[in-house]
């Protein structure tokens, strides 16, 4: 991998190491922000299968659907193929908690935030664990503090 390459991937990964620790601080408040909270959430998912894409010469596609980025990591890892279960719930986390709109509008409850949260954790470890250490982000991911509770 040249180092164009890494550079790439390593910034997909401090985004997305950003993101998590959002979503953390947001749902954490003693108001949580709970609609921003699993919207970063999703953010870090989305951007760390980036990365894995960038990492194997794959430029991301311009989308915000798990599903069809775990399709394409799954060509280089099958492991992925884990969080299908979880891509619709990461996905919609993305989208129906910001776009208002009759059908699909609806506030996330606390148990929402710890869904997307702890599936974008573990996503996120996962690609990390795929990825070179020399590209994880520089910055020292901070260990999580627990969950609010349900």
């Amino acid at each position: 991998m040249n180092a164009a390459t890494e550079r790439v991937v390593h910034d997909w990964l401090w985004l997305a190491q950003r993101d998590l620790a959002a979503a953390r601080q947001l749902g954490g408040l003693p108001e949580p922000l709970l609609e921003a909270a699993v919207y970063h959430g999703q953010q870090c998912a989305e951007k760390a299968l980036k990365g894995f894409l960038a990492m194997h010469g794959v430029v991301p596609p311009r989308i915000h659907s798990i599903g069809l980025l775990l399709e394409g990591a799954e060509r280089f890892e099958p492991g992925f193929t884990h969080w299908r279960s979880q891509a619709d719930v990461l996905t919609r986390a993305g989208v129906e908690y910001r776009y208002p709109s009759e059908a699909s509008f609806f506030r996330p409850e606390m148990a929402d935030f710890v869904t997307v949260t702890q599936a974008a954790t573990e996503l996120f470890e996962f690609v990390l664990s795929r990825l070179p250490r020399a590209i994880h982000p520089r910055n020292p991911f901070p260990e999580p503090g627990p969950l609010p509770p349900l």
